[in-house]
Parts: C-alpha cells; sequence; structure tokens
C-alpha cells in the first residue's frame, strides 16, 4: 500500500479534527434542545409556487392555500402582483431606454449584476438617485444604501470612531452586536490584549440596559460621565413586537451628551402616518417627527420586511456618508446591489408612501386588534378560569405556567409557553399544522434566541391576511392547546 505524504496526512488530520469539533458542538445543541434544523414549510406531498406568490398543494385541484402567517412581509408588497408587475414594467423600460439611447442592451445598466463594488463598477447613476430619494423620504441630508440590514448594522458599528462606550437594548439584533463586538475588536489591535486588565476594559466599553427602560438607561449614562456613548436600539424589536419610547430615549440621551442608532428594519413600512407629515410610512422617527433631533446619529431602514425586497440603507448627515464610503468594509469590499434590486426598492418606497401603503398599514392594524380580542377571549380568558378554579392550591406555580399574549400593536404577536419551553413551542407548531390541515405553518422561536422562559411562538399579521383565516388560526391553536393539555376543551370559533 502506498505511503500517503505530509500533505494527504495533514489534510486527513485537519478535516478529522473539523468533523469532529462540529458534531460535538451540535451534539450539546440538540441535548439541550435548541438544535435548529431545516424544516420544509411546505407539504412533502408537493407545492406549486405562481409568480404572484401563491403556493397550494398537488394532490387535487381543491387543494387548499397554505396561509402566510410568519413571514416578515407585513404589508404584502413581496407576493403583491400588482407591486410585481410595477417593478417589472420600469425596469423593463429602463434597459429598453438604455437600449435605445446606445444602440445595445449588452450596456452596464443592463447587466444582470452590477459588476463590483459602488467604489468600482458597481456604482450608477440610478443608485445616487434613489438615494437622494430615500434621503427626502426620511427627511435627512444623506443616504447610503447596503446589501442587507446585517451589512448596515455591521458596518456601521464597527467603524464609527472615537466611541467610548456602547450602551444597547438586552433585545437588540444580532447584528448589532456583531457590529459592536467587531468595533471592540479593531480597538483590540492597539491593546496588549493578553493583558486581564486591558481585556476587561475593552468587555467594559460595551453594556447593555433593561429592555425599553428609560430609567435604566438614565442610570447607565450616569456612570459614562465624560465618555462619549453611543446608545443602539431598535424601533420595533422583531421578538417581541414592541415599540420602543424614542423620543424619551433621543431626549435622555441628548441631556447627556451621547447619541442613539435607532435600527427601524421592523418599523419602516408598519409605522410612520401623520396627518403633518409628508413621509409617510417610513417608521417610528417620522411619526413620532424625530429624524433631525440632535441626539439621532444614524437610522438604518431595511428592504426585506414590509418593503417586500432586499437591501438596506442608512440615513444621516453628509459627513456620515463621506465617513462610511471611506471606512465601511462591506460596502467597500462588496457587490453592490444590480439595478433590478434598485428599482425593486424605488418602487417599495412609492407604494408605502402613497394612499394605498396608508390602507394597508391601517387595515393591518384593525386586523392586529382582532386577532389579540380572539386570543383574550377564546385562550388567555379560559386559561385563567381554569386555574382560578384548579384545586391546586400551588397557585404561584400554577400562574406561572399559564402562556400569555407579548403587549403589541404591531403586526408582530407573540404568544409565549412558558412551560416546557422549546419543547412545547415545537410541539404547538406540529399541532397547528396539522389541525389546518397543512394550511397554516408557524415557527417556534427557541432559545438561545430568546431567553429561556421567553420561549415564544412568533405570529405575523399582513396585509394580505383576512378575517376568517385569523379567526381559523385562533380556532387551531385554541385546539392545539387542548391537546396539550395546556387548555380546557373549548367551543369552536
Amino acid at each position: 500500500m502506498r505511503k500517503m505524504d505530509e500533505s494527504q496526512a495533514t489534510s486527513l488530520l485537519g478535516a478529522s479534527w473539523l468533523e469532529s469539533g462540529m458534531k460535538s458542538t451540535l451534539a450539546q445543541r440538540a441535548a439541550k434542545g435548541s438544535l435548529r434544523v431545516y424544516k420544509e414549510y411546505w407539504p412533502s406531498d408537493g407545492v406549486s409556487v405562481d409568480i404572484t406568490g401563491t403556493c397550494s398543494r398537488n394532490r387535487s385541484s381543491n387543494a387548499e392555500e397554505v396561509i402566510d402567517f410568519s413571514s416578515n412581509d407585513y404589508l404584502g408588497l413581496a407576493r403583491d402582483s400588482a407591486q410585481q408587475a410595477l417593478v417589472v414594467s420600469r425596469y423593463q423600460s429602463l434597459l429598453s431606454t438604455n437600449a435605445t439611447h446606445t444602440g445595445t442592451s449588452t450596456s452596464a445598466s443592463a447587466t444582470l449584476g452590477s459588476t463590483g463594488s459602488r467604489l468600482l463598477s458597481g456604482d450608477s447613476h440610478y443608485a445616487r438617485q434613489l438615494e437622494h430619494r430615500l434621503a427626502k423620504w426620511h427627511n435627512r441630508p444623506s443616504a447610503l444604501l447596503f446589501n442587507s440590514g446585517y451589512d448596515a448594522n455591521l458596518a456601521v458599528l464597527s467603524c464609527l470612531p472615537q466611541i467610548d462606550k456602547f450602551l444597547f437594548d438586552e433585545f437588540a439584533h444580532n447584528s448589532l452586536h456583531m457590529g459592536m463586538r467587531l468595533s471592540l475588536s479593531r480597538r483590540s489591535r492597539n491593546h496588549d490584549t493578553t493583558s486581564a486588565s486591558t481585556s476587561d476594559k475593552l468587555q467594559e466599553q460595551k453594556e447593555r440596559f433593561r429592555h425599553n427602560n428609560v430609567q435604566d438607561l438614565r442610570q447607565k449614562l450616569l456612570n459614562t460621565s465624560k465618555l462619549k456613548v453611543l446608545i443602539v436600539v431598535e424601533s420595533v424589536y422583531s421578538m417581541d413586537g414592541d415599540v420602543a419610547p424614542l423620543r424619551e430615549m433621543l431626549d435622555l440621551a441628548h441631556k447627556f451628551g451621547a447619541l442613539v442608532l435607532v435600527d427601524e428594519a421592523h418599523g419602516i413600512g408598519v409605522f410612520g402616518d401623520d396627518q403633518g407629515s409628508n413621509s409617510r410610512g417610513t417608521g417610528v422617527l417620522t411619526q413620532l417627527h424625530l429624524e433631525n433631533h440632535p441626539a439621532l446619529a444614524c437610522s438604518v431602514h431595511t428592504f426585506g420586511k414590509a418593503a417586500g425586497c432586499h437591501g438596506a440603507v442608512v440615513c444621516g448627515s453628509n459627513t456620515l456618508r463621506q465617513y462610511l464610503w471611506n471606512y465601511a468594509w462591506p460596502l467597500v469590499y462588496s457587490t453592490s446591489l444590480p439595478l433590478h434590486s434598485l428599482v425593486a426598492i424605488e418602487c417599495s418606497y412609492e407604494s408605502m408612501t402613497s394612499s394605498r401603503g396608508k390602507a394597508l398599514r391601517l387595515y393591518t392594524q384593525n386586523l392586529v386588534s382582532f386577532f389579540r380580542t380572539l386570543v383574550q377571549e377564546y385562550i388567555i380568558d379560559r386559561q385563567r378560569q381554569q386555574s382560578n378554579s384548579s384545586n391546586n392550591n400551588d397557585n404561584d406555580n400554577n400562574h406561572q405556567r399559564l402562556l400569555y399574549l407579548l403587549p403589541s400593536m404591531s403586526p408582530i404577536q407573540a404568544l409565549v409557553l412558558p412551560q416546557n419551553g422549546n419543547q412545547a413551542c415545537t410541539q404547538f407548531c406540529e399541532h397547528v399544522w396539522q389541525k389546518s390541515n397543512q394550511t397554516i405553518r408557524l415557527y417556534p422561536i427557541k432559545s438561545p434566541t430568546v431567553p429561556v422562559g421567553k420561549e415564544r411562538i412568533r405570529i405575523i399579521l399582513h396585509g394580505h391576511n383576512r378575517k376568517a383565516q385569523v379567526q381559523r388560526l385562533v380556532e387551531c391553536m385554541a385546539q392545539s392547546l387542548v391537546a396539550m393539555n395546556l387548555m380546557p376543551p373549548t367551543a369552536k370559533l
């Protein structure tokens, strides 16, 4: 048998320890019941998806459609046929105009991809015009496009200079944490990180405050005198659906000489209607007229939720735009968004800020109220009645096991199942899938994504949902809880 040479042996050894390490780590997570496993959204017996986003099963001609209560497509623009037709029409018009002017359909504007970074061949007049419009929509001096909200948060937080300390909401998104962590990592290059005191000092530069708690934030700021502080928050939180007290936070920051970064990923398109505002539906900052608050460092607006497309924009001062153009590595070293994506973004903003967008928001808000009323009546109240009438004397523990709906008037609704957390949430979603005849797929939000004891079902109401669908959802939820012995039998809605 031929002996392996040194390079072959090293290669096999490398593959061995890497595979072993990954398997061990995955096994540990599986043992905790928090292993993420890819699961088909659609039934295994076949599904057809047409260009409008309508999905139906292939078993028979009268098969029911799968109802969306999980996606972030809050206004339904991603699946709206009229919205898609608008994007296609404008894109084709741009290509036709370009071909007429150049005599060819193979110019840079007609390519499938942008072909490079914004600093090289990936820039375009259309992109700059769109950024100008985005700045106006958000009532800010400037705007800069990014490939995603994650990229934008990572870029901004990792490169902003002269920040002595980050104060962040304890429920801040992973992308915000990674941005702050990368910022600290960059600073560590200038220090001896082997020193325990240096390591501790770097960790002290990043501190959390209790969720949406202005008093706790105030206390943290009192301990940061003479420091340059950046406060990092979201306008609407994706796992709870609640809205941050932005006015109070910005006013407090201004009092202490701090600045605030606001991630509007889940606020854009959902909030922003005001009779005195020309920018309707562009987020919580717009609704509260805070876009030009002196303590607002910048805002990040993601397009993958209510806007129904992809990408993100950072809005702020002209100096910020120039700084990011030079030091935001995810922007400098990434291929930029292609023309089709830019067209989709522009069309989405036109729809969100129109009377149609306002009507969709109002409809969705009414649907949220309808859902919460049904859940309160047919699930929460009945479970509480059972708990109060129970002969179990351990009432405190009994109440701790009760499920509850988090307070939220956004499209994001969260039903918390504190008893048997991850396992109960997984079982509940499977029950709903079966009780609905495989037409309603909900997803469990498990720890460590949320704290232990706060595991939940994340339910999203959309502009494309109907009251009858919501009624059916709550009915299936109630039936599932009965099947799991988490509430007494109840009549159908």
